[in-house]
């Protein structure tokens, strides 16, 4: 009777053992689905192989300690695991559909943001991603009615030390694996995460994370926080050598003491400019507006995980965006010496105009530090007329403009737009004019189309209203897009707009141009300049026209008045020059007027140069070096 007893509960044993490893096994393959998932929405499972291979490394150490707890416990923590997987996977998704990029430690810092957006959020979300919870609802009741009709036991199951150590060992091993081989395809890529989304590519979603999280504790951890000497000499020398680059040239002080205004256009690209659909033009005042004035038509936003508010950054301070979250959040309390603190100290009036909240990406702090005498916000005006995220475009520049009227010349203005605003699902009741789509109606591209027309047209009548008051006549005027407006997600609907059946690598990194003009008073010629530029080339180009003196100013950027060799970097580290595109995702390079992929050897210098770039824009705004930049600049004055 005894001997039989034991049996029995041994067979149990197993049974329940058995159950739990069923389920552990559905549970991890479950997660692995929801990978790739991920991989083939966003495009990351061009390294598969490896990415396989790490991202089980991963999961088998983690679920090795389901080995060494009793059978209950095991279930709960398996559960546990795939519930916090799932959130990250899911949360990842929604990041890279609007910002081509992967969530970072210091951007969940900023997380409050995305309350802002909500509506945003629900845009990006398709009817596949329920895969995200089915099995977090389903398998949980599933295993309790298993366990309930074939044991009727919940607490029995064999722990096995010799397992959990097998299991954890195996997937140290294929980590090992996986990160060498990164290492020795990108050496400094784990030190400096300039890319986040090929580290992801290459070692997996699930040990991208870990790393991230603890790159972010050990640098919080260091003790060390003193630059270099020699780090330090380095970048002064860079600058110093810099200002010999950058002397008077074209159209210098072409706008000398006139007012300024520069309106920063949400989300807006430049394949709208110049094209027409069903017979209309998608943007006629711009396009028009762009006949008159300076045109840079192959300038590149360079924004990253701070959006509007490092196209801001850029454009203004003339520095890169930083690798994690944003500069507005992360270093209010840096000094700075920008467009509108250098324009005050010649005596401008500085204000900036946004019509949303002014606490939104710490606005109502960092103007301070930028030089702006006053933020014109959600405030300070009257919301009449309300389309999508706020105020309308239109009576949102009405009101701005009133406001410029009582201002006292020269003034310089900073004006950002509003209402096309991702997700673009306005209100069309308000459009005058509407512009037909077509079949693109009611899609994604359908009503960014819309929404870019609306503000057009919104554009066309500040524009008139300027020059029926008399300001234009003295007024510098500077408008750019600040960042895209279609992801990766809809790249098919963007390729038919635009006459293609795909979009190849190339086609899709050159479509990442942003529209920039500068309208100078009435006697200045019209032109395009086509050298390559970004954001950061904003100040200098601008400050150029506006005849102030940049020997003591401290820029990443150029003058594309006045350089012939461009020099474009993003934050992930690709880079585009007059004839060559580098696109880190994939560490490729091609000739741009051939579309031919070239080898690594003709564009060392320029990846070089591009790592310099950021490593030194980053130093800066890791020590505030600004203003002791600034002040040995000073010192080299003849």
């Amino acid at each position: 009777m005894h001997r039989f007893v034991r049996a029995a509960a041994d067979f149990l044993k197993q049974k329940a053992s058995a159950v739990m490893h069923s389920f552990l096994t559905i549970y991890v393959v479950m997660i692995l689905i929801k990978l790739v998932y991920f991989n083939y929405e966003t495009g990351l499972h061009k390294a598969a192989w490896m990415q396989l291979l790490t991202t089980l490394g991963s999961i088998f150490v983690l679920i090795s300690f389901a080995f060494i707890l009793e059978h209950k416990n095991a279930r709960r923590y398996v559960m546990a695991i795939d519930a916090v997987f799932s959130f990250i996977i899911f949360s990842d998704l929604m990041f890279y559909r609007y910002f081509n990029d992967l969530i970072s430690v210091p951007m969940l810092l900023q997380a409050g943001n995305v309350t802002d957006v909500g509506s945003s959020v629900l845009e990006l979300l398709h009817p596949l991603d329920l895969l995200f919870i089915a099995d977090i609802i389903i398998l949980p009741f599933l295993q309790r009615y298993m366990e309930k009709v074939k044991l009727n036991l919940n607490n029995l199951g064999r722990r096995s030390g010799t397992k959990a150590f097998s299991f954890g060992m195996s997937g140290l091993l294929m980590i090992y694996i996986g990160m060498s081989h990164l290492v020795a395809s990108q050496p400094t890529i784990l030190q400096t995460f300039y890319d986040r989304v090929y580290v992801a590519q290459n070692i997996g979603l699930l040990n991208y994370h870990a790393a991230d999280a603890y790159r972010y504790v050990a640098q919080n951890l260091e003790e060390e926080d003193e630059l270099s000497e020699h780090k330090n000499a380095e970048i002064m020398d860079f600058f110093s050598q810099k200002k010999k680059d950058n002397e008077k040239g074209l159209l210098w002080g072409a706008g000398q003491g006139k007012n300024i205004i520069v309106v920063q256009v949400e989300a807006l690209q430049q394949f709208v400019i110049n094209r027409k659909i069903n017979g209309q033009e998608i943007t006629p005042n711009l396009n028009k507006l762009i006949s008159e004035s300076i045109y840079f038509d192959n300038y590149y936003y360079q924004t990253a995980g701070g959006g509007t508010s490092d196209a801001e950054f850029t454009a203004n301070v003339s520095m890169l965006p930083m690798k994690e979250g944003s500069a507005y959040i992360r270093k209010p309390a840096n000094y700075y010496y920008p467009i509108p603190k250098r324009l005050k100290d010649e005596g401008y009036e500085t204000i900036a105009m946004h019509g949303y909240k002014p606490g939104f990406w710490n606005r109502s702090v960092i103007y301070k530090a930028l030089g702006y005498d006053e933020f014109f916000s959600k405030n300070s005006i009257t919301e009449d007329e309300i389309l999508g995220m706020g105020i309308s475009d239109k009576s949102f520049l009405k009101q701005a403009l009133a406001r410029l009227e009582q201002s006292k010349a020269p003034y310089y203005a900073f004006i950002i737009t509003l209402s096309s605003h991702f997700p673009y699902d306005n209100d069309k009741s308000l459009y005058d004019n509407r512009l037909d789509v077509g079949k693109l109606k009611d899609t994604l591209l359908g009503d960014y189309l819309e929404a870019i027309h609306y503000t057009d047209q919104a554009i066309g009548m500040f524009i008139e209203e300027l020059e029926e008051s008399g300001q234009l006549k003295n007024t510098v005027l500077a408008v750019y897009g600040d960042h895209h407006a279609i992801s990766k997600d809809n790249m098919k609907e963007l390729a038919e707009l635009l006459g293609k059946e795909e979009l190849n690598e190339l086609e899709w990194q050159q479509l990442q141009k942003v529209p920039m003009l500068i309208h100078l008073p009435k006697g200045a010629e019209a032109q395009v300049v086509s050298t390559p530029g970004g954001g950061v080339d904003f100040m200098p180009t601008l400050l150029n026209i506006a005849g102030i003196d940049t020997s003591d100013m401290v820029y990443i950027g150029r003058d594309l008045l006045n350089s012939e060799e461009g020099f474009v970097v993003f934050r992930n580290g690709s880079f585009v020059t007059n004839d060559i595109a580098y696109i880190s995702n994939s560490n490729t390079a091609y000739d741009i007027k051939t579309g031919e992929v070239i080898s690594s050897e003709q564009y060392e210098v320029e990846k070089a140069l591009a790592e310099k770039y950021l490593d030194y824009s980053d130093t800066i705004m890791e020590f505030d070096l600004i203003d002791d930049i600034k002040e040995n600049l000073d010192k080299q004055k003849p």
